[in-house]
């Protein structure tokens, strides 16, 4: 029969069957990341392969529960390519102890410092700007193209000059 725990918590019952309450949350493994299939990223020129990347890895994140301190780890491990041998030139010249200290936000920040140019953003903001309805668009389709640019222009919108913050700015 189930016991109550000491008189600090009267009304709960101790099953060992299940986990403790006490007990910290398993954290997140590689094989839990892997297994809500995130994509990989080789690099690209366009800042939307980018940046939607970076959005669906934020998903994949949420999705597994993955903890602030894994992600980075996690995350480098899908680059391939020109994006593995970049982001190895870039950690190679951090202290290994470091560089398990870069955060989502700094690595996030570097990814789009790298693959999201100031002119391909001002690209992309004009062409937001710029954006027309032609005969051949119905208005949903027009209505995505506009939710699309709004989450790119917002996403991408970065301050080149300093590391540690985010990709994401207001927009204006």
């Amino acid at each position: 029969m189930p016991t109550q725990f000491g008189n600090q918590y009267p009304n709960q019952m101790w099953n060992p069957y299940q986990m403790s309450m006490f007990q910290q949350p398993k954290k997140c493994t590689f094989k839990q990341f892997m297994d809500c299939k995130p994509p990989e990223y080789s690099g690209s020129p366009d800042p939307t392969v980018t940046i939607n990347w970076l959005r669906e890895m934020e998903r994949v994140f949420e999705a597994c529960q993955c903890e602030p301190e894994l992600r980075v780890i996690f995350a480098s491990r899908l680059l391939k390519n020109r994006a593995m041998v970049w982001w190895d030139s870039v950690i190679s010249s951090i202290p290994k102890e470091q560089v398990s200290l870069i955060t989502w936000e700094q690595f996030y920040s570097k990814v789009c410092e790298q693959y999201c140019t100031v002119y391909d953003i001002g690209r992309l903001k004009k062409e937001f700007m710029e954006m027309k309805m032609t005969e051949q668009m119905t208005i949903d389709e027009v209505i995505e193209q506009y939710m699309d640019y709004v989450l790119l222009v917002s996403y991408a919108s970065v301050d080149m000059g300093r590391f540690p913050l985010l990709c994401r700015v207001e927009c204006k």
